[in-house]
């Protein structure tokens, strides 16, 4: 009976360890990607066959996984001494 169920998990998982797909989704998230196109990747490039994508937010890699918010990637630029924005760097003419 067991060995039928762990088939089950894991012809939905495809080869994916409980680990790598909170690894996955923990990135997806922090790319900015939502369920629906999650699913998509994870059914085409790692072989999973996911019907919906409400398991993606009950996840411990979604929750975990917290997007910086626009302003906070800015000020991190700014931190960290790079000049990528041009309206606060120096420019020299010699």
């Amino acid at each position: 009976m067991q060995s039928g169920m762990q088939i089950f998990t894991n012809n939905k998982k495809g080869n994916l360890s409980d680990k790598e797909l909170e690894d996955l989704l923990y990135r997806f998230r922090l790319e900015g990607k939502q369920g629906p196109e999650i699913v998509k990747i994870l059914n085409n490039q790692y072989g999973c066959s996911y019907k919906d994508h409400s398991f993606i937010y009950r996840n411990k890699g979604w929750k975990n996984a917290k997007p910086l918010k626009e302003t906070d990637q800015l000020n991190s630029a700014e931190s960290d001494g790079s000049a990528e924005n041009e309206e606060n760097s120096v420019k020299y003419d010699f």
